[in-house]
């Protein structure tokens, strides 16, 4: 189904321009432009524009608009695609997805005491076209199509970074987005609903400190995310029946910790590490396979069989040892 005709091999020509103009001392301009012609899609036409503007020695506006596209292979993009008992089905000929993005950006550098550090926040609004989610709405079925309608994101985030004069500096992150798909319905209305898997917020913190005279390093990384929309699927009683009632379609909001120590030998060539992932041990309450319980096939062969509920780590605490050696 992924690759009906063997191996697709075609030879893409293109070309890219873009030119700089230094309005005035602290504003550029960048234009740009880039043309491609594929096999079954004909010319794709991608302009772009930046705007960078520094209202101070140490802060920076930039406005970014332009144009993508994609062209979608879904047996290297989408591993439900080749996974679990759902049947793959695609509606039509699938067209390259189209986007309008636009983002703004906020830079400034700063100092505190002995420290230095950066402040990044990011407003971003992105209008795709022939949008390719997959629908898990039809039990034992993953539908592709071209939307009808189109789908939007939108969000903004922030990131905050400082270094100390002590060996120690971290980074703090968050993200917050909306993710939505407009449904083309009757007389021109069209039906909203969330894009499954795609978090409403995420966070991350990063710190190290760094043990000179024993040349060694400590790296603590936590990530959190928030709730996200999942595919509706529902869980079979003991005579391998679904149940009235599926799953939750919103997920928990989880963390993940990690933990590394690094050690630093030969002038810095030679460095050994160990550390654990998922230090907490979390995992999602629920399975992500659904239907293996079903008592009249063997487990993973039952019509109702499906993988698609994942959304968390499924593996626990993972401790690793390595070694790295750079020239």
């Amino acid at each position: 189904m992924a690759t009906p005709n063997g191996a697709d091999l075609q030879y893409i020509p293109g070309v890219f321009v873009q030119d700089e103009w230094t309005i005035q001392p602290k504003m550029t301009l960048l234009l740009g432009s880039r043309l491609d012609l594929y096999k079954g899609n004909g010319p794709i036409f991608s302009p772009r524009l930046n705007l960078k503007y520094k209202t101070g020695d140490w802060t920076t506006w930039r406005l970014n608009a332009g144009t993508g596209f994609r062209l979608v292979n879904l047996f290297t993009e989408d591993h439900a695609f080749v996974t679990g008992q759902r049947e793959v089905v695609i509606t039509e000929d699938l067209n390259p997805e189209r986007s309008y993005n636009f983002s703004i950006n906020y830079n400034h550098i700063f100092t505190l005491g002995e420290s230095q550090g950066s402040l990044d926040i990011d407003a971003f609004f992105t209008h795709f076209l022939n949008k390719i989610i997959p629908s898990y709405d039809t039990p034992g079925k993953i539908i592709y199509a071209n939307t009808d309608g189109y789908a939007q994101t939108r969000g903004i985030n922030i990131s905050l970074q400082q270094q100390f004069r002590f060996p120690l500096s971290y980074t703090l992150g968050a993200s917050f987005l909306r993710s939505t798909q407009y449904d083309a319905i009757e007389n021109g209305n069209f039906e909203t609903r969330a894009i499954p898997f795609a978090p409403a917020w995420t966070a991350l913190s990063v710190v190290n400190y760094r043990f000179k005279k024993a040349g060694i390093t400590l790296a603590y990384t936590a990530n959190w995310t928030g709730n996200m929309a999942l595919p509706e699927v529902f869980d079979l009683d003991p005579s391998g029946q679904p149940y009235p009632t599926p799953r939750p379609t919103r997920s928990p909001i989880f963390s993940v910790h990690n933990l590394q120590l690094i050690k630093s030998l030969a002038k810095g060539k030679l460095d050994v590490f160990t550390g654990v992932q998922n230090l907490f041990d979390y995992r999602q309450v629920y399975s992500p396979l659904v239907g293996f319980n079903d008592p009249q096939t063997q487990p993973g062969f039952s019509n109702y069989f499906d993988t698609a509920y994942a959304f968390s780590p499924i593996h626990g605490r993972e401790f690793y040892l390595g070694v790295r050696w750079s020239r």
